[in-house]
């Protein structure tokens, strides 16, 4: 599982594509959070350029920009604000005005016409925008008491009878078909709207920031109809491609390159600035490492932290951090994020050496203890020590250190070998077994 949070949907692209570029190129259930939907407009004009300038492909995809991508889900340009109530109903009808004039570009359908104009059962067709814009008015009305729920904005985007893969065979037989958003719930509390979108396929360099951008269009319209404000947005990818290799062009030095100039055009002070430089760290850590040791009895994990990034990730909210810290491990640092962030670092390094990741074990099977005198140890769960006598681990060893901002920390455990046959052993052993 990868989780993003950041502060604009550029930077929370970036990230993403960065880390699941660095699983390989795909991930499961990568988690993208950000903040309304602020972006940063040369990230975009990065990804169009790129997007452009691929080769010609041997099969047909659509080359389409940030903002058609976009518009397949909110067609910002149609909405106007100053319409106030009645934008809603100015959007909805020229939208599908327009959907007949393009509906040949776009056979499968297009979420946003599923958002209007979806059929209901006795085949006349439901507005859900409409329908949820008028609850979230009802919620955010103070002569309406009665009328406080959290969590009864939902929109659904795929249909059962017509989507669902298993259900039918003959007329859905592509796996990747239309449409890849599955459902977009909403929550109201103290007067803000937090949008979460689930997609069951992602591809993050041809849809995913269109998809961002598209749905936080979206809330900030709902929201500016029922007087609200537009909080956090959350997209969860149960699959995130970052489409190695699946048009020419699409190869990984070429996404590698797309990511850092990306890096490159956001502001200085962007935390994936920090995210690319302890990528760096830990890869450069590792080589120095593994150039040192013998491979063939030491095993080794390394983690990189930016101390302001898990600041941000953490917060001081106690039941967030008992998820990750022991008690004896809170009772330690107390409120030093540079320590905190240090143990992070250490249980990640050490389930990287186990060779389970968060996938198996979680990082309450590694607690990090110090003693009088600052020297760090790793205390495992039964769980972690099953794992690591079925790799033939022990004498688990671990160095931290916070530098410039860093967290880093290196674990260390030994695979015993068993030591050569002497000849004159072979010779009796061969003599045994004839």
């Amino acid at each position: 599982m990868i989780t993003i949070s950041r502060p604009t949907l550029s930077e929370a692209w970036v990230d993403t594509l960065g880390a699941v570029l660095g699983a390989g190129g795909r991930g499961v259930n990568v988690i993208t959070s950000w903040h309304a939907d602020d972006e940063v407009i040369e990230v975009r004009a990065i990804l169009d350029e790129f997007i452009s300038s691929r080769p010609p492909p041997t099969t047909a995809w659509p080359r389409w920009p940030v903002e058609t991508v976009a518009n397949t889900i909110f067609a910002a340009d149609l909405y106007e604000e100053d319409l106030g109530a009645d934008a809603l109903a100015e959007f909805t009808e020229l939208y599908l005005e327009g959907f007949e004039i393009s509906r040949a570009a776009s056979p499968g359908g297009e979420y946003c016409h599923r958002l209007v104009s979806w059929l209901g059962p006795d085949g006349e067709p439901i507005n859900q925008l409409a329908e949820v814009a008028s609850r979230l008015r009802r919620y955010a009305d103070p002569n309406n008491r009665s009328y406080r729920y959290t969590s009864n904005y939902e929109i659904a985007v795929e249909d059962p009878a017509l989507d669902l893969r298993t259900q039918m065979p003959g007329r859905n037989s592509d796996p990747y078909g239309f449409p890849c958003l599955s459902h977009i719930s909403l929550t109201a509390m103290d007067g803000v709207v937090h949008l979460t979108a689930l997609y069951r396929n992602q591809h993050l360099v041809k849809k995913a920031y269109g998809n961002y951008l598209g749905l936080g269009r979206l809330g900030r319209a709902l929201c500016h109809h029922a007087g609200l404000q537009l909080g956090t947005i959350t997209v969860v990818a149960t699959h995130a491609d970052a489409e190695v290799g699946s048009a020419r062009g699409f190869g990984m030095g070429a996404l590698r390159e797309l990511h850092s100039d990306a890096i490159a055009a956001l502001p200085s002070g962007s935390p994936c600035h920090l995210t690319s430089v302890a990528a760096a760290l830990e890869s450069g850590t590792t080589a120095a490492i593994n150039s040192l040791t013998n491979k063939k009895t030491t095993v080794t994990g390394v983690d990189a932290v930016s101390v302001a990034e898990f600041a941000v990730d953490f917060g001081e909210e106690r039941f967030v951090l008992e998820t990750v810290f022991s008690d004896s491990e809170l009772a330690e640092c107390g409120d030093d994020n540079e320590r905190l962030a240090a143990r992070f670092a250490a249980k990640e390094a050490a389930l990287k050496a186990l060779g389970t990741g968060i996938r198996v074990l979680d990082m309450l099977d590694v607690i990090v203890h110090t003693d009088d005198t600052g020297r760090p140890s790793l205390l495992l769960s039964d769980a972690a020590k099953a794992h690591a006598n079925e790799a033939g681990l022990c004498n688990f060893e671990c160095s931290l250190t916070h530098e410039e901002g860093f967290a880093i920390a290196v674990v260390v455990a030994t695979k015993p070998v068993s030591p050569p046959i002497a000849s004159s052993d072979l010779a009796t052993e061969a003599k045994e077994t004839q």
